[in-house]
């Protein structure tokens, strides 16, 4: 993996690869970018004094380690039976875990909406995710499908706002929120306080299900007072889209629909549990519900639709390193 990202800057900077690899080496060791992240935040035409205002990896771990202290709450965050359980006023859809789950039930939760989405439980990024469509016809087929594939969770398939299905053709399109609650003495960051530290829409292309960059997705940032996108959209190979490839629409200027309570339901979910992490959204007819919730949420989120402006974000987690 780490060849292909020096093979890459090589091609794309006409840097040899000793040249690449000192540079990738250095950018590690003084602020923290991976391989990866050098080749995405292209830092062979950033200013090496500038790499500082990124926001890279070794950020991202030292918020973890600052912060993340409860191993129960990351438990709960990895294990997705307790995370619905305790999440289960925010979920808005019917959900299960495979194992021991009966035919009887998944008909009683899932035979009127004709529609589940599957997540392995040992996999993340949107990786293992199937759909799977059916009626009377095949709904005891599509059961016995999905018990033979590893546990996971299963999940009623979310309708989500028709404004925000126009940034799609498939996937529900979510919105990563980035928090921070600490009870120690941080210079400037009350104590308790659910701190809303970011937030940007994820938006995918194609036929995928998932909206995330490494599978494709297109990625912008949204202004935390407004709501509003203040970004025109950037894939995870930095090209740039004011407009969503598939659909036409425009992205820059749109407003997220229920943005406030969005906000309120976050600070609601996320009290108390302290630590760094990266709550996954979508936005229903209805209103917001969680997706799901990341422990180890990258720096990408934030700093992706920036590259293009070579505009370094770090500023804003800054207090809280």
């Amino acid at each position: 993996k780490r060849e292909h990202y020096i093979e890459q800057v090589m091609n794309s900077s006409g840097w040899d690869r000793a040249l690449v690899v000192e540079k990738m080496k250095k950018a590690w060791k003084e602020v923290g970018a991976s391989a990866e992240m050098f080749a995405v935040y292209k830092f062979w035409e950033v200013p090496e004094e500038e790499w500082c205002t990124y926001f890279t990896k070794g950020d991202v771990n030292a918020l973890r380690d600052k912060y993340n202290k409860d191993q129960d709450i990351i438990k709960l965050f990895m294990n997705k039976d307790l995370f619905c359980k305790k999440f289960d006023k925010f979920m808005g859809r019917p959900w299960c875990i495979s194992e021991n789950l009966t035919y009887d039930v998944f008909c009683e939760k899932f035979g009127n909406i004709g529609k589940v989405i599957y997540k392995p439980t040992t996999r993340s990024g949107g990786k293992g995710i199937e759909v799977f469509d059916f009626d009377d016809s095949n709904i005891k087929e599509t059961y016995e499908t999905i018990k033979a594939l590893p546990d996971g969770l299963i999940e009623g398939f979310f309708k989500q706002h028709p404004d925000m299905q126009k940034f799609s053709l498939k996937s529900v399109n979510t919105i990563r929120v980035g928090t921070i609650l600490t009870y120690d003495d941080i210079p400037d960051v009350e104590k308790g306080k659910v701190n809303i530290v970011y937030a940007g829409l994820r938006m995918g292309c194609g036929e995928k299900y998932v909206d995330n960059l490494h599978s494709g997705g297109i990625m912008t940032d949204i202004d935390l007072d407004t709501g509003v996108i203040v970004t025109d959209g950037v894939d995870f190979d930095n090209n740039v889209y004011t407009e969503h490839p598939d659909t036409g629409e425009k992205i820059k200027g749109f407003k997220i629909p229920y943005f406030d309570k969005l906000k309120e339901m976050i600070e609601e979910a996320a009290a108390g549990i302290e630590g760094y992490y990266g709550w996954d959204v979508a936005i229903g007819e209805n209103g917001p519900v969680i997706i799901e919730v990341n422990t180890n949420a990258g720096p990408t989120a934030l700093q992706a639709p920036y590259v293009p402006l070579k505009k370094g974000m770090r500023y804003r987690i800054e207090k809280y390193l």
